[in-house]
């Protein structure tokens, strides 16, 4: 046999407390589903657990170590020893030696008892597993390796107790071998070592499947598959990669549990095997690293997928368990393990007791071993022995094998079969979870689920088998697949692919997979997006019910809870064959155990027609399609069937008119391979002339629309039909009495278009007519609210928005003014679909009200909804315009027009064009002047003022307009006023804010000043005035302002400053001389106040001696000279006005005093 662990020397004497922890330690009952449609309540368990099943398995304790240590033995006695491994004796010779022992007893003779041992011991019949009785310490050392198991309840139905019927034992197994072991076939991998978990339930399945695959011929003796990835995708699942199980799981339940030392039974594992979360290989999850979780992405990449899985119940026999041996090369067994009753020397096991709590492989069968090799304490009655291969290591029992005697009770018997993972590329499901749960159909019943291909990216895939699960054994089962599943609530409602059903016949209970090419039947080209039906109808003679595997969500025990999220329209059952009643699964929280299984291959799919097959009024247009692949498609009208790659059939180029009564057939083929092709689809179409009927008229309305038709004398009755698509789901109206030429289609929807047809049923064919020409109607919308309603600033123009309305293609705005309580509609408009809008052309400074409604427009139909509620707001006023700006000392007064419809003014200013407005003034209504003060003198005031129109507490306001003034300036000062000839020369104070200056020139008569001149000075304070008269007494004035723009602002005039101009310059009219004295005269000028005369005696001497004469004095005479001497004279007139004289020019002469 194979080693999987070496061999290790232990000292005699040495015990090894090693303890395997194998199975749980409780008993957890898988409930079958009872004998009623009524729904099971979730974890409910009974006593007599009469169609339960029940978890196999058992938790050991003191799982420290499972390597089982095993005496050293001779290499004479293990090469002379026959095991159940199969390493020296072949099978042929134990076979012949069976067969020749048959014969002797048969004649009578004492048969001589079958040994497999060279050196047969002196206990006779008894094969000892190291050649010789064990010691004490040995027998010590291989029970202290046993570790410590607890009891669990098997419900009744699942026990096979052959001690019950042992003579029939060789009566009934006369035709087979007396010693089978499938190892010696090469069918048994190496023994494995499930240390330290309590995992004997994954070894047991899977040294089943790695059996089934080498059985099938696609794997090898050295075949290794996880079974650590069994075990932890069981508890820990994931959703089928195309999605179908999203919300399965198999949840622990009992609290602080490891899903390593939970255990499992083969009624729960065959269906984690068949959803290919199993049998992956060992290197992907390796058993040595089982402590930490593998990546997800692996959940799904197995290398072998269960095919079948046969589950044996108490009616089995030693017959039915040896030929379940042969078919699949071993079998899954439960049983209850107990110290007490296993033989330690010779790895040999029986017991009285029905259980379980360990799982283990029973890989052939030894009729000759004999009953002595069994506990004294519980010897079997007669000989005979399961060989079994166990999991706790290659150095316990018998290089890790042991026997089991036939008459020890055997629980959860299976036999697996398997197909190469790679048989399939996707499996369609909805029974992520693994629960055993059952329901039950009458005899002829059906079940099916419906699928919807969406595997391969829409490449396109094939069909080719199908699974299911059984809870009944001998069912006969009619498979059919229907394409193009149109009715939801309907599994038969699409087209039959099969031309017939294909048939078959179960064993045992549990699960079975119908490959297609086993029956000869090609795979079934599925449409991407298209949904199919899987029916499997379930029969048995003399049978009223038939069981079936399902998927729920319940509790078994406190171990697990299978948590199944069912959704509607995926899974049925048909109850009763007699009232073809589907009911959806969904209404009782389950799911049919149906799978599909696809390949993903691109093939030509059988075509499908836009028509059912049937009898129609008038001629029709049928048209095809083949799917994504593009394929050419090609048919007949006369019943026959085409054949692309001969001279049969039409190439399909577009829609197909049926004329008269018609069989169409048709395929779809490869274009570049002709002989490609799909399978024939067939359509009966009956054709019988009949008139539709007219729409005449259709009236909209809220949630209604009424229809109008011209009668049909031969109508029966009438129909309606409406939908919101043209190409969408119509309903229909109940039947229209004869005659009757209109109806009103209630509760429709608001704001939706429908498209609206009629036809009639013929009174003498029973046939419906063709339908009328699509109609289209429209329901009106519901009425929109206005949401604000806002006069736009400076416009006459406001600014509505209203709520969108569901349906709506456009709205009406409609706008009012209102006196007293009449509405007096201003305009209207049309804006679309939009929720704004801004209305214009209304009055200024109004009050103005406003309705909004909603329509749906579809081509020429249009239907209204309601008005909303009035809302009102006010326009702006008109701009007013500056009527005068009045400038002032310290203030500006402005005026204006005033506006109409205003109920207030606002007023802003500021001092300097680049400064911001001041905070707002507001103004009562019909204001038209305001005065700012408290300016500074000379300074410039800008002002803006608008008018606005409050309605509903909000204001809308017309444009600014904007104007400025001035303040005067202070009043200067004239600080002097100097005459000259012909000119007067004015200074003055400077004056804050002042641009310029205005002097003003006067003479005087009494107490009137009449002014003469005036003179602008733009800068400086001080000018020279001109052009006066000469020895005149001016008076001045002077007044800034202030000039800004078009704006002046003046000051006060300043006091009058009176000045004199000089006098004219006089002459002299005589010179006379005499005795030391020379006496002038002049003459005399006006306006003169007096004179002033000076002299000199010599031309470069300097003027002295001035002189002030009076005023009208025209000569004098100086005395005084030298006798002879020359004396010159200059003179000039001066006037004198506020104490300021202005003098004259000079006039000058000279005289010379008489020698005598």
């Amino acid at each position: 046999m194979q080693y999987r662990n070496r061999k290790r020397v232990i000292s005699i004497g040495l015990i090894l407390l090693l303890v395997l922890s194998l199975c749980p330690s409780e008993a957890i009952a898988v409930g079958r589903e009872p004998e009623t449609r009524s729904e099971i309540q979730a974890g409910e368990q009974s006593t007599d657990a009469e169609n339960s099943k029940m978890q196999a398995g058992g938790q050991l304790t003191d799982a420290e170590d499972s390597k089982m240590q095993a005496g050293e033995q001779s290499t004479d006695v293990e090469n002379s020893q026959q095991n159940p491994a199969g390493v020296t004796e072949p099978a042929d010779e134990s076979t012949s030696e069976g067969v020749q022992e048959e014969q002797a007893a048969s004649e009578g003779e004492a048969p001589e008892e079958q040994n497999a041992l060279e050196d047969v011991p002196s206990d006779e019949g008894v094969r000892y597993i190291l050649g010789r009785p064990m010691t004490e310490e040995e027998k010590a050392e291989q029970e202290a390796m046993q570790p410590e198991l607890h009891d669990m309840t098997v419900p009744e139905g699942e026990t096979i107790d052959l001690s019950r019927n042992l003579s029939v034992y060789s009566d009934e197994t006369s035709d087979y071998a007396p010693y089978y072991n499938a190892a010696d076939d090469g069918y048994v991998t190496s023994v494995k070592n499930q240390s330290p978990y309590g995992t004997c339930w994954a070894f047991s399945a899977i040294s089943a499947m790695e059996t089934a695959a080498i059985k099938a011929g696609f794997a090898d003796a050295g075949v290794d598959y996880s079974e650590a990835h069994l075990v932890y995708f069981f508890y820990h699942y994931l959703s089928n990669p195309l999605g179908n199980t999203i919300g399965d799981s198999n949840d622990i339940t009992r609290p602080g549990a490891s899903y390593l030392s939970l255990g499992g039974n083969i009624l729960f594992t065959m269906h984690a095997l068949a959803s290919q979360l199993g049998a992956a290989g060992e290197s992907l999850v390796p058993y040595e690293s089982i402590s930490a979780a593998p990546d997800d992405g692996v959940a799904y990449e197995d290398e072998a997928v269960l095919k079948e899985a046969h589950i044996y119940d108490s009616a089995s026999t030693l017959t039915d368990l040896k030929q379940g041996i042969l078919d699949y090369g071993s079998l899954v067994v439960s049983y209850e393990h107990l110290d007490s009753y296993m033989n330690y020397e010779t790895a040999a096991y029986n017991s009285p007791e029905a259980g379980a709590n360990h799982a283990i492989t029973v890989v052939g069968w030894d009729d000759t071993y004999s009953k002595k090799n069994f506990s004294s304490t519980q010897q079997p009655q007669a000989d005979g022995a399961w060989i079994v291969k166990n999991s706790w290591g290659d150095l316990w029992g018998e290089n890790g094998y042991f026997y089991i005697s036939y008459e020890t009770p055997i629980s959860y018997v299976a036999g697996l079969s398997a197909s190469p993972a790679k048989a399939y590329d996707n499996v369609y499901e909805y029974d992520g979870t693994d629960g055993a749960a059952e329901d039950h159909v009458l005899n002829g019943g059906s079940i099916a689920n419906v699928f919807e291909a969406k595997a391969n990216g829409g490449e396109g895939e094939i069909l080719n088998a199908v699974q299911f699960s059984t809870g009944t054994d001998e069912i006969d089962y009619s498979i059919q697949i229907y394409m193009d599943v149109t009715d939801v609530q309907n599994p038969r409602s699409g087209t039959a692919a099969l031309a017939n059903p294909l048939t078959g016949q179960t064993q045992e209970y549990g699960v079975y997979t119908v490959n297609f090419d086993e029956y000869g039947i090609e795979p079934i080209a599925l449409y991407p997006g298209e949904k199919y039906a899987v029916e499997i109808t379930l029969s048995k003679a003399n049978t009223e019910r038939i069981y079936f595997g399902i998927e729920r969500t319940y509790s078994n025990s406190d171990w697990v809870r299978f948590t199944a999220q069912v959704e509607a329209e995926q899974s049925f059952y048909l109850y009763n064959p007699d009232n073809n009643q589907w009911t959806d699964f969904a209404s009782e929280l389950k799911c049919a155990r149906i799978k599909a299984m696809t390949r993903n291959e691109s093939r030509p799919v059988t075509p499908k027609v836009s028509l059912a097959a049937g009898q129609y009024a008038g001629a029709q247009q049928v048209e095809l399609s083949c799917g994504p692949r593009n394929d050419s498609i090609c048919y007949t009208l006369d019943g026959t069937d085409p054949d692309p790659a001969g001279t049969n059939g039409t190439t399909y180029t577009g829609p197909i008119q049926i004329m008269q009564s018609t069989i169409l057939k048709a395929v779809s083929y490869d274009p570049a391979d002709p002989n490609t092709v799909s399978r024939v689809g067939s359509w009966s179409y009956t054709i019988i002339e009949l008139s539709a009927p007219e729409i005449t008229k259709i009236g909209s309305g809220a949630r209604q629309i009424k229809v109008t038709w011209k009668n049909v004398d031969a109508a029966a009755y009438y129909q309606v039909a409406w939908a919101v698509r043209k190409d969408g789901t119509y309903s229909k109206s109940a039947e229209i009495a004869a005659g009757t030429t209109s109806y009103t289609i209630e509760d429709l929807e608001i704001g939706r278009t429908y498209y609206i047809k009629v036809w009639y049923i013929d009174t003498v064919t029973g046939l419906q007519s063709p339908v009328s020409e699509t109609a289209v109607g429209v329901t009106s919308p519901s009425t929109p609210k206005i949401t604000s309603a806002a006069g736009v600033h400076t416009t006459n123009s406001a600014l509505i928005k209203w709520n969108e309305v569901s349906g709506a293609t456009g709205y009406q705005v409609y706008a009012y003014t209102k006196s007293g309580t009449t509405y007096t509609q201003r305009m209207s408009t049309d804006v679309g679909n939009v929720t704004q809008k801004t209305v214009t052309g209304l009055p200024y400074g109004a009050t103005c009200y406003f309705r909004v409604r909603a329509y749906r427009a579809d081509g020429s139909h249009r239907a209204t909804g309601g008005y909303s509620s009035y809302i009102s707001c006010g326009t702006a006023p008109v701009k007013t315009s500056i009527t005068g700006v009045k400038n002032g000392s310290g203030q500006v007064t402005v005026n204006w027009k005033d506006s109409s419809g205003e109920s207030k003014y606002q007023i802003q200013y500021r001092t300097s064009a680049s400064a911001r407005w001041s905070s707002t003034v507001t103004l009562a209504a019909n204001t038209v002047s305001y005065r700012k003060t408290g300016l500074k003198q000379g300074s410039t005031c800008y002002f803006r003022i608008r008018s606005y129109r409050t309605v509903n507490s909000v204001n809308v306001c017309s444009s600014w307009v904007e104007t400025y003034g001035v303040t005067v300036p202070g009043t200067p000062t004239i600080s002097s006023a100097a005459g000259g000839s012909a000119q007067a020369v004015l200074n003055w104070t400077k004056t804050t804010g002042a641009t310029g200056y205005q002097v003003y020139v006067y003479t005087k008569s009494g107490n009137t000043y009449t002014k003469k001149s005036t003179i602008r000075v733009n800068s400086g304070t001080a000018t020279t005035v001109k052009s006066l008269s000469n020895g005149t007494t001016y008076y001045f004035r002077v007044r800034a302002y202030r000039a800004v723009g078009s704006q002046k602002g003046w000051s006060v005039y300043s006091a009058y400053t009176a000045c004199g101009t000089a006098p004219a310059k006089t002459s002299f009219t005589g010179v006379r001389g005499s005795a030391g004295k020379v006496a002038v005269t002049w003459k005399n000028v006006s306006g003169e106040s007096g004179y002033q005369m000076q002299f000199r005696t010599s031309p470069r001497a300097a003027w002295g001696g001035t002189v002030t004469l009076k005023s009208n004095t025209v000569s004098y005479q100086k005395t005084g000279l030298k006798r002879g001497s020359t004396c010159y004279f200059r003179i000039r007139a001066y006037r004198t006005v506020n104490n300021v004289k202005v003098y004259s020019g000079w006039a000058d002469t000279y005289g010379v005093a008489a020698a005598m």
